[in-house]
């Protein structure tokens, strides 16, 4: 009734083919219920009725594949590339895992979800607590999307394989591995890569090949701890993405000012110390930028900020007090969504809209964003009247 709507049963004879359409689903709760998604909304009982006649034909004579063929039917009558992409999607994931509504929104925000009807390849062997990766055969040229994350797998040398021939490849996940070599030359010829996640491995050098992934759109290196090395990103002028949260990097990658689509870049917790001048006023199309790092927190000049017309969150370690109006100016004059504008690193507040002030001298009146939530101030020299 959720799922469908109350209307469904407003025509003669519904609850009987309502009845009729779960019995063909054989009590399969994963069934039921996308057959029923796509009959929302329906009134007509003809549509129901044919329905129902498609389901008990294709579900003719299936035993074992009973399953798959009620999905089938339920993802044939999505009507909409987008949606059926989305439950595709979904069977990257494993199985016996909660999938977190976030995490599947940024990888669809990823792809754009804007493909032709595909019938290339997914390879899927997810949550297998795989040791290796598989051989070269797993690896065919028609492949557009590989899951290999909550697996064993702890390098890639160049002895287990050499270079796959994926040049349609279109996503590959490699997350949620206890993973710390991967060969320099294994990205050579996944020239079509758009999404690349290698989060959360054990990763000490991003491979030099993956300076060549041209087409990458999304490339996400969250909590790779040992994280040091990485290439020139120069070449990859269409990133959209590029997450080095809770990354062991502490310096700013060679030719990331190329990288002028930006939208994201976050390096939260990470170890980057130093932000060189003339990099972030290159990167004007960003929409999120968190300098909170570590402990080791860049500071960057207030003059840069006039550049990201189009940023709506924004993270930062202020560089002193006597530029803090300058930068609380800019918050209001932005219309940022969300932002954090910290006086000393490593303070660990959380939640939206914070200013921080700690250790400083307060005796000079300063301005305060209007929509500011929460306000710390401690160990400071304050005069409450100039505030």
């Amino acid at each position: 009734m959720e799922i469908v709507g109350h209307n469904a049963f407003s025509f003669l004879n519904s609850k009987a083919v309502v009845k009729q359409i779960v019995q063909q689903c054989a009590g399969l709760p994963l069934a039921v219920v996308t057959v029923a998604g796509s009959l929302k909304g329906s009134v007509n009982v003809d549509e129901w009725e044919i329905a129902l006649e498609e389901l008990r034909e294709c579900t003719k004579g299936s035993t074992s594949d009973g399953i798959f063929k009620r999905l089938k039917f339920s993802y044939d009558r999505l009507n909409d590339t987008r949606l059926q992409n989305c439950l595709l999607y979904c069977a990257l994931f494993p199985e016996d895992r909660l999938i977190k509504r976030d995490s599947l929104i940024e990888y669809l925000k990823a792809e754009e979800i804007i493909e032709e009807k595909n019938t290339r390849q997914f390879q899927i062997k997810k949550g297998l607590k795989l040791n290796s990766i598989p051989d070269e055969e797993y690896w065919k040229d028609d492949v557009v999307k590989v899951s290999l994350m909550y697996n064993n797998v702890t390098d890639i040398p160049p002895s287990i394989i050499q270079s796959p021939k994926c040049l349609t490849l279109f996503t590959l996940l490699l997350c949620k591995n206890p993973l710390h070599i991967v060969s320099d030359h294994f990205f050579l010829y996944m020239t079509g890569l758009h999404v690349l996640d290698l989060s959360y491995t054990k990763i000490k050098k991003l491979p030099e090949s993956v300076s060549d992934l041209v087409n990458l759109t999304v490339l996400l290196l969250k909590r790779c701890e040992d994280l040091k090395n990485v290439p020139s990103l120069a070449k990859l002028k269409g990133l959209r993405k590029l997450d080095f949260f809770g990354a062991g990097i502490n310096e700013v990658p060679q030719g990331m000012e190329m990288l002028v689509k930006l939208r994201y870049l976050d390096f939260r917790s990470s170890r980057l110390k130093f932000m060189p001048d003339g990099v972030l006023c290159k990167l004007c199309n960003l929409q999120y930028l968190s300098l909170m790092c570590h402990s080791y927190t860049p500071r960057i000049k207030v003059e840069e900020l006039a550049y990201f017309r189009k940023l709506e969150t924004f993270h930062v370690l202020i560089d002193d007090i006597y530029n803090f109006t300058k930068y609380a100016r800019f918050v209001e004059k932005g219309g940022l969504t969300n932002y954090k504008l910290l006086e000393v690193p490593s303070i660990g507040v959380r939640g939206d809209n914070i200013v921080s002030l700690g250790e400083c001298n307060l005796s000079e009146r300063i301005l305060l964003p209007e929509d500011v939530d929460d306000l710390f101030i401690y160990h400071c020299d304050i005069n409450a009247r100039d505030l």
